[in-house]
């Protein structure tokens, strides 16, 4: 495939994962020269990452949503070959914890959850770790929490795995 055959794949999964969290998105883009990204919400206009608001986390939505479009195209395009692991600190920032802000968090952490099921053709799925200040507001399965506080800030204390021994 050609850089702009890639390009334009990813960024159809960029708009998919970008609708999964924000619906408002209307339209998504990425440069094929220089990777810029341009999104457009409903009754908004058209921004570049650096006109996006931080108010509101639009750029973690747009970084995050990048992301896994990126793991999405690794998926589907041989030739594009991306680790499947995906750290992420903090993405809830600049969220609130009520009303639009709540729900696109929650949009979010579903997002991240997707991408960590849904393994690839070499058979592993995509390891996320993923720190975030409050904890996670429901249960999710195949999702282990880790606590940090005072006592204990590192994840060095975090139980192991029948797997893993």
């Amino acid at each position: 495939m050609h850089r702009k055959e890639i390009v334009s794949r990813w960024e159809e999964f960029f708009l998919a994962r970008l609708k999964q969290i924000t619906p408002d998105i209307e339209t998504a883009s990425i440069s094929s020269t220089d990777f810029t990204t341009r999104v457009k919400e409903r009754d908004g206009d058209d921004k570049t990452f650096a006109e996006s608001s931080v108010a509101g986390s639009p750029k973690v939505v747009t970084n995050v949503a990048l992301l896994l479009a990126l793991r999405d195209l690794g998926r589907v395009a041989p030739g594009v070959r991306v680790p499947p692991l995906l750290i992420i600190d903090s993405p809830l920032s600049g969220l609130g914890a009520q009303g639009l802000d709540r729900d696109t968090g929650l949009r979010l952490i579903d997002a991240l959850i997707d991408i960590a099921d849904d393994s690839s053709s070499d058979g592993y799925a995509c390891q996320v770790i993923a720190a975030t200040n409050d904890p996670l507001p429901r249960q999710y399965p195949g999702v282990r929490e880790i606590r940090i506080d005072a006592d204990h800030r590192f994840f060095d204390h975090a139980p192991c795995r029948d797997s893993d021994r």
